[in-house]
Parts: structure tokens; C-alpha cells; sequence
């Protein structure tokens, strides 16, 4: 009886395309993603826009420090926030998300949806802290805030 069973998975296995030694299938979602991993360092604000209008943080220098799926968000040497960060990179543009604690002054930031484009050292970020909507493209003219950060180590 069970050898009959048995038979009849194989069979039916077969038909079916399905072999016993096939790899698993790769899940993207499930992939380690490597922009995660070269974006750890230290990333100093080159260049940063509010509705397409330069920022203006009091000269400071603004520092962004990604480690272990976190990123430090600093002025002046001073921390503001911490974020978890998540990324999405075969979305088109790759999505970065950083999510965690703060008041709303510091949580706009660096909390929200937005996306990305890593460029060897250069790194670009959009988000939309009002709208609280993931930007769909760069748009340095828009109502997103988008910054340029470049490797400092």
C-alpha cells in the first residue's frame, strides 16, 4: 500500500515537472542586498534641498553614518536621530526606508519612504517627509527633500 503511494507521488511529481533535486528558487526579496553593505561608513552632506531650494543648516556639517542596518543622523557632531534602514534596490529607483523613533522635527530628517541611487562614493536621497509619499524620481525642483552625500570614510 505505501509503496503504491509512493509511486504514485513520484509519478504524479514528475508529470508535474517537479524533480526531487531541483535548487530552491531564489526569493529577491529574501536576497541579501549588497547596496546595504556598501553603503556602511561615514557619508557627509554635499548638497541638500528643501523643495528644490538649498538648505540652509547654519554651515554645520551634516553626517549620515550607516552601520549594521542603522543610520546615525548627525550635526555638528551632535546626533539627532537613529533609523533603521531598509532597502529595496530592484525597485526603479531602488527604495530606502528609514523607520524609528524621534521627535517630528528630527524624524523629517531622515524618516520616511524614499528612494536612492549609489554611485560609487556618491549617494543620493529623496524623500518626501511632508507628503509622508515616496518620491517617484529625482526632482531637485520638487517639494522632496533630496541630498547628495558623498563617502567621507
Amino acid at each position: 500500500m505505501f509503496a503504491t503511494i509512493r509511486s504514485l507521488t513520484v509519478l504524479v511529481a514528475l508529470h508535474a515537472g517537479v524533480g526531487f533535486c531541483d535548487p530552491p528558487k531564489s526569493d529577491p526579496v529574501r536576497q541579501p542586498n549588497s547596496d546595504l553593505k556598501n553603503l556602511q561608513g561615514v557619508w557627509t552632506a554635499t548638497d541638500f534641498r528643501i523643495g528644490g531650494v538649498p538648505a540652509d543648516y547654519g554651515g554645520k556639517e551634516l553626517i549620515y553614518v550607516f552601520r549594521d542596518g542603522k543610520v546615525k543622523i548627525y550635526l555638528d557632531r551632535r546626533e539627532l536621530a537613529i533609523f533603521y534602514v531598509s532597502l529595496t534596490s530592484y525597485n526603479k529607483p531602488p527604495t530606502i526606508d528609514f523607520t524609528g523613533d524621534g521627535d517630528d522635527v528630527v524624524r523629517m530628517l531622515g524618516a520616511g519612504k524614499g528612494i536612492y541611487a549609489l554611485d560609487g562614493d556618491k549617494l543620493t536621497l529623496s524623500f518626501n517627509p511632508i507628503s509622508k509619499r515616496r518620491p517617484k524620481e529625482f526632482n531637485w525642483g520638487s517639494r522632496a527633500w533630496t541630498m547628495t552625500l558623498e563617502r567621507s570614510e
